[in-house]
């Protein structure tokens, strides 16, 4: 469950760095707590906190457009009912000292296990972060059964007003999560649930009577009934919102570096209709299917951003010699391949991508994005990480003396470090020609690349500055950041007005293989 609400937390809900501090504190203070003192786990407080957080997570799940904030808040105090539950009862069954060893071997066991599913296991089973929804019902499941090999538990007991409120809750979950969520949605619920929750208050109040035969034989089997119907819903709303989740997107896959869909927007209407390309809550292309915009630059990659004004703007694209107007063109991460879109006939764009189901997506013949087989340009793509197969190259002797070289791999909350040293950038440079730009797409949320860009261009005396990209109609807005040995590139007049020159309030030490840190940076 931790790991599973880790995933869940920090790649779907919010690309935030180091957010996967907070659900590790809830799972080791509860951890703590409980092994400390059996006090302060009741079941009298905590399973009824379990069924309400439980409901409200399952409300959540099926509601996407509530806020960020909400999210987290619920997913948090799901977690931490969960690991005061599991916690708790595993403290209730822990054996005599004579047998702690095996004990506590076992619960170490079962922590490798659950691990070992959700980072092995899961990506191969599932297409999306599943495992969250298998989490919460197995857990339900656990203590149900916990709870049924207890004599003494709650649910061998006559509680007429917890079964009263498990069937309610049976009952109105499936109805709510239909409802559009929002502050009105309760008003909305259909009028035939209020006759429902009378008649399940009036059925075990008689049921429950004190004197009632039905009592008296069994009086405990209309709660565990209850209990069932509560897990059987549970799981079927579970089941319903991965298959919805799964009907809404083209395509979905998922392996060691996450998961990735594909979604059609706005499908009824021709003109605007266009294909996401999604990491997660990171969006790495979009294309529209209409033929007048179909070989248009998107997103972060408009004609106003950093790389479309060097690409179109180059001095090589202006030679007197239509041989000499062609240019060598490096990417790191490929996405969509929007780029490619800038392609002219005599170009040559080397993409380097590390995510193998990326490259499925942006190279498939009869799937949803055409960039690179529209472009005109000679594509060819490196699999693997950039900078080891960069090196490669440069000890093969064989450098590709690029005109220009994006980096745009910053857009998540893992920032791959290892990019971003003076040990990579002396790799970039050895890449590029004399003349040669660095551009680098430096669009986040939370991470302020600039102070640390702006160090290493200070290190290697290069000509730097940065792009603002506004919104607009095809395109989203995005921070570019150039660098460069001189003007030639920089200087033409279509950078003009456009080039701020780099003034970070920050000041940051030198990143290098063997320094950086992130908590310095974040926005």
């Amino acid at each position: 469950m931790l790991l599973a609400t880790t995933n869940q937390v920090c790649q779907q809900v919010a690309v935030i760095p180091f957010l996967w501090v907070l659900p590790l504190a809830i799972y080791l203070f509860s951890f703590i707590i409980c092994f400390d003192n059996q006090r302060w786990y009741r079941r009298s407080v905590f399973h009824p906190a379990l069924g309400a957080t439980v409901f409200l997570a399952l409300v959540v799940l099926s509601s996407p457009e509530i806020s960020i904030e909400t999210q987290i808040v619920t997913y948090s105090m799901l977690l931490f009912t969960i690991c005061m539950v599991c916690h708790g009862e595993l403290v209730k069954l822990k054996p005599h000292e004579r047998y702690l060893t095996s004990f506590y071997l076992m619960v170490a066991i079962g922590g490798a296990l659950g691990g070992i599913f959700v980072v092995a296991i899961a990506p191969w089973l599932f297409t999306g972060l599943w495992e969250f929804h298998v989490a919460i019902w197995s857990s339900l499941l656990l203590l149900f059964i916990v709870l049924m090999r207890d004599p003494d538990s709650w649910i061998h007991q006559r509680r007429p007003v917890v079964a009263m409120v498990l069937l309610s809750g049976a009952l109105a979950l499936p109805e709510l999560i239909g409802a559009t969520f929002t502050a009105g949605a309760v008003h909305r619920m259909a009028p035939h649930l209020l006759p429902c929750f009378l008649a399940v208050g009036l059925m075990s109040a008689v049921a429950f009577q004190k004197h009632s035969q039905l009592a008296r034989r069994w009086p405990g089997s209309i709660l565990q009934a209850c209990a069932v119907l509560g897990l059987i819903v549970t799981g079927g709303v579970l089941v319903v919102n991965i298959e919805g989740n799964r009907a809404n997107s083209l395509i979905a896959t998922r392996n060691f570096y996450g998961a990735l869909a594909v979604y059609s927007v706005d499908s009824q209407n021709p003109e605007s209709h266009y294909y996401m390309l999604r990491h997660g809550q990171i969006i790495h292309g979009e294309q529209y299917s209409a033929a007048d915009k179909r070989r248009e630059p998107t997103t972060y990659y408009g004609r106003d951003s950093a790389i479309g004004l060097t690409l179109l703007n180059h001095p090589r694209r202006f030679a007197c010699n239509p041989r000499d107007r062609t240019l060598r063109v490096g990417a790191i991460g490929l996405g969509g391949g929007t780029i490619a879109a800038y392609g002219l006939p005599g170009d040559y764009f080397r993409f380097y991508e590390i995510n193998p189901s990326v490259t499925k997506i942006a190279t498939d013949e009869n799937g949803y994005f055409t960039y690179l087989s529209d472009s005109r340009a000679r594509i060819v793509i490196v699999p693997g990480d950039a900078r080891l197969s960069m090196e490669r190259e440069l000890a093969n002797g064989s450098p590709q003396s690029f005109d220009v070289l994006v980096l745009d791999a910053f857009s998540g909350d893992a920032i791959p470090v290892h990019l971003l040293t003076i040990e990579a950038f002396e790799v970039y440079l050895r890449e590029l020609t004399p003349d040669g730009i660095l551009a680098i797409h430096v669009t986040n949320r939370y991470i302020d690349l600039q102070p640390v860009i702006e160090e290493i261009a200070r290190h290697f005396g290069l000509t730097s500055g940065s792009v603002h990209q506004s919104s607009g109609p095809l395109v989203k807005p995005s921070d570019w950041i150039v660098l460069a040995r001189n003007n030639s590139v920089l200087g033409q007049a279509a950078f003009a007005g456009r080039l701020q020159s780099l003034a970070s309030r920050r000041k940051v030490r030198l990143w290098t293989d063997d320094h950086s840190n992130l908590f310095q940076i974040l926005k």
